[in-house]
């Protein structure tokens, strides 16, 4: 299939949902579209799917978003005889939904702040580490991990994380929030370490975007 009639976006766009396996219009709509509507978002969604045959849309089973979309195989195809990337495979469970709407907007905006995001696989990542984030990237050769965190976890779940974070040899762990009440009560709860961030979603997502800067708060008292 030649690219003919696809733009730069499109092609970032099927590049991206390949990355997760899936995606969703509104976290298209917030990295690809930013500068227009939703409905403007879903209208390119729609070609993409009724005339180039690249894509499907899955019901979710969830009030909000409705569908998630994934590569057809005619996508897969071409992601791979076209673009050269490994088709990577789409599991989906409306359990981790909105984790997984939150973890891919932070690794658009880490792409956009420069970095390069690297999702850590359970399995692989488990044999030589002792925790597994949901993100890893580097500031020059210091690891840093980050963690989305849409609900909270006992006081001693979280002080084994920290535990094993902290035989990884991390540098920085940053905690993404899904809204500034909740970054407050992260930066209250978690263990005391010098090199804890916590950032609300929508605050992490726009500096990055926008001024291309990882920002994040410290904690008050060590």
């Amino acid at each position: 299939m030649a690219k003919l009639g696809l733009s730069q976006r499109d092609l970032d766009i099927l590049l991206f949902i390949n990355e997760f396996g899936k995606s969703y219009a509104e976290v298209l709509h917030k990295c690809f579209f930013s500068e227009t509507s939703l409905q403007v978002c879903q209208n390119r969604i729609s070609v993409l799917k009724s005339k180039y045959k690249l894509i499907n849309h899955t019901p979710t089973g969830a009030v909000s978003p409705k569908y998630y979309i994934s590569l057809s195989e005619a996508g897969k195809r071409f992601i791979f005889e076209e673009l050269g990337e490994d088709v990577k495979s789409c599991f989906f469970a409306l359990s981790t939904l909105h984790h997984n709407i939150y973890e891919q907007l932070v690794y658009f905006a880490l792409l956009k702040a420069g970095k390069e995001p690297q999702r850590a696989k359970v399995v692989s990542w488990s044999k030589t580490h002792h925790h597994t984030p949901d993100l890893v990237y580097y500031n020059g050769d210091k690891m840093v991990y980050v963690e989305i965190e849409i609900s909270r976890k006992s006081q001693e779940v979280y002080n084994s994380i920290f535990e094993k974070i902290l035989k990884d040899g991390v540098s920085n762990i940053i905690y993404i929030a899904k809204d500034e009440k909740w970054k407050s009560k992260f930066l209250e709860v978690l263990p005391k370490w010098e090199g804890l961030r916590v950032a609300d979603i929508e605050s992490f997502f726009n500096s990055a975007v926008k001024d291309g800067k990882i920002v994040a708060d410290k904690q008050q008292k060590i």
